[in-house]
């Protein structure tokens, strides 16, 4: 019977050490969350900004990682049939750019017209 009680105190002493270490962990996460995001247009038209997610432009798409870490503001070389190469330029810009065709080399020193 005494094994019992020991057992007893021993799990309730765990489970109120788990508790407050739990707790202390979700604080943590919560302290560590922000609102920033990366907005591949903002309500300014600026393209490809990290920024608060409040300025993000609902029509286009949101990362929660830096610009640079994104599909669609990583950089490329964009390459216009009228104007020339553009190195390092936000995919979604070159994207929404008409006649225009991306280049992975983001320095377009591959590129030949």
């Amino acid at each position: 019977m005494k094994f019992i009680k020991e057992k007893a105190v021993f799990l309730v002493i765990i489970l109120v050490c788990a508790t407050f270490y739990i707790g202390l962990g979700t604080q943590d996460v919560n302290a560590q969350s922000t609102n920033e995001a990366c907005c591949e247009v903002t309500k300014n038209s600026d393209s490809c900004v990290y920024t608060d997610r409040n300025e993000c432009d609902s029509n286009f798409r949101v990362g929660d990682i830096s610009c640079e870490d994104t599909t669609f503001c990583s950089n490329i070389c964009c390459v216009d049939s009228d104007e020339g190469c553009f190195p390092n330029t936000p995919r979604s810009l070159c994207e929404r750019k008409e006649n225009t065709r991306i280049e992975q080399d983001n320095s377009c020193n591959s590129v030949s017209f």
